[in-house]
């Protein structure tokens, strides 16, 4: 991964440490950016950084403190990231957390954040508690384009909106490191949906999931063109009622990916 700067990743069983964690502090990853879209098309992009890094203990046999440690370059390399995707997109950026109850962590997560935004104005910022956007994201999710949160705040929202549009099986993401200079070092790309260990080898598996995460690293290296081929053979593929199990569908994960190859070749 160091020598490419790139790999794709597919989810890993966790038995004692954390795959991915391991992975976050060997190559230094801490942007990590989960886009979420329906099927139609219509794209809500959520980019989330912060640590679960938890230097917590245990105290006497009914009580455990939990420390949160936040720290400002992952929060600038993530709003950064965040502001720079709203502006190419042209989309509003709304930063959420617990900074009223969180007044440390939280709170200095938002002013950097505002720090980050001077060199972005043109891109509108909003800010709201989290516990409000749970809600708001359920009842009006179309006023939702850009979300910038902390990683475990990320984990929560990116599972709920994926589960919105269909499945958890669709959803993949980036996981980025950057160097001295504020750039890409490496990137790692993976779905989101987890290893699915009750249906190996049953032939049900969503691999949609992957597929995307594959369209992502395509769009990471300039092939932008592939990228879009690839998304609108998904795309058309389960629009047209070729999927998987979890979306309603019948086709086993084979099939599908048979599917989807052969549709590439229509839209390269």
């Amino acid at each position: 991964m160091r020598e490419t700067g790139l790999a794709l990743k597919y989810p890993t069983e966790t038995r004692g440490a954390r795959p991915n964690t391991v992975l976050m502090r060997m190559c230094n990853f801490s942007v990590i950016h989960r886009p979420v879209e329906t099927i139609s098309g219509v794209a809500t992009n959520f980019a989330s950084d912060g640590t679960y890094d938890d230097p917590g203990r245990t105290i006497g046999n009914d009580g455990a403190v939990s420390v949160r440690i936040v720290e400002r370059d992952p929060i600038r390399w993530t709003a950064r990231f965040a502001f720079d995707l709203a502006q190419t997109k042209g989309l509003k950026v709304t930063s959420t957390s617990k900074h009223t109850t969180h007044a440390q962590t939280d709170g200095f997560f938002e002013r950097v954040i505002e720090e980050a935004h001077l060199e972005f104005l043109e891109v509108e910022h909003e800010q709201e508690l989290f516990d409000a956007s749970l809600s708001n994201i359920i009842m009006q999710p179309e006023n939702y384009e850009a979300l910038l949160v902390l990683n475990e705040y990320g984990d929560f929202l990116s599972d709920l909106a994926t589960g919105l549009v269909g499945s958890v099986g669709v959803g993949c993401c980036a996981h980025f490191a950057f160097n001295a200079y504020d750039e890409v070092d490496i990137a790692m790309f993976e779905a989101t949906g987890g290893t699915a260990d009750d249906i190996a080898g049953d032939g049900a598996s969503n691999p949609t999931g992957i597929l995307r995460a594959f369209g992502m690293l395509l769009e990471q290296v300039g092939a932008r063109e592939a990228a879009i081929a690839l998304k609108t053979s998904i795309h058309s593929a389960i629009e047209g009622g070729i999927c998987s199990p979890d979306l309603g569908g019948s086709v086993t994960t084979a099939e599908f990916a048979q599917e989807i190859g052969d549709r590439l070749e229509r839209y390269v």
